[in-house]
């Protein structure tokens, strides 16, 4: 048991090496979280490691009970994947709106922490007829880090994690624009700190939101959309973001 949790250890050490040499290369407003982040988890682990090392059997037993290690590396591939999504060319293709909600019902669900129960629901059959140029890889990561805060909120105030993903159609500057968003129902965002919620010093709880700032990056200066979000200090958030769409061509039948 002890050598496979420092085998555990030793294995992430080494990803964090790797994600900080790829980090270096990104040139990016959100670069700088990256780096925050990283710092954060490398202390964390290494914070365990040497509580594991000092700790006897029993104390071990109870150190990976609470799967410190599972947890971190969690938050590892989700951070990894993040750097992956911001360093890779913009890749934005002409998708059907409907494929990508499909999409979303379909993983969105799937990458969620045990106990989470998601919904995506909105009106399909109205944005059947749109489709927009999108990286849908990303949003979709976007989604996902929306309903992982969102999760997050809610477990920290005793509330059960079940989200709604709530897609709608709306008009801005008389062209249509779809959005998505996602509310937890936990006790809002203090509004001395709003102003400051994607600045790249933000802290949620006591870690940088690497999220918040990765997201303003893939919706905006990729996708030309805008990030917004709704907060009532005691009463819950909402955050979501928009994007353009095209109305589709339906083909003439011959």
């Amino acid at each position: 048991m002890a050598f496979f949790a420092q085998s555990d250890v030793a294995l992430l050490q080494r990803r964090f090496s790797a994600a900080r040499k790829r980090q270096s290369s990104i040139r990016v407003p959100s670069a700088r979280l990256f780096e925050h982040n990283l710092n954060h988890l490398n202390s964390e682990l290494a914070l365990f490691f040497k509580t594991w090392c000092s700790a006897n059997p029993s104390e071990q037993a109870e150190l990976l009970h609470g799967g410190v290690v599972p947890m971190v590396s969690q938050r590892m591939d989700h951070f990894e994947r993040l750097v992956e999504l911001n360093s890779r060319p913009v890749q934005l293709l002409q998708t059907r709106l409907s494929d990508f909600i499909q999409a979303a019902r379909q993983e969105i669900p799937r990458r969620v922490p045990d106990g989470v129960l998601v919904q995506v629901k909105g009106p399909i059959r109205r944005l059947a007829d749109y489709s927009a140029y999108l990286d849908s890889e990303a949003l979709l990561e976007v989604l996902h880090e929306y309903v992982r805060n969102a999760a997050k909120a809610n477990v920290r105030t005793g509330i059960s994690s079940r989200l709604v993903v709530r897609i709608g159609l709306r008009t801005i500057g008389g062209r249509p624009h779809a959005f998505f968003q996602v509310t937890d129902r936990a006790l809002g965002v203090p509004e001395n700190r709003q102003e400051r919620l994607f600045h790249v010093q933000t802290l949620v709880g006591n870690r940088p939101s690497l999220g918040l700032e990765s997201i303003r990056e893939l919706v905006e200066s990729r996708h030309g959309g805008q990030v917004y979000y709704k907060t009532r200090p005691g009463a819950g958030s909402t955050f979501g973001f928009s994007i353009a769409l095209e109305k589709r061509r339906t083909p003439r039948g011959g």
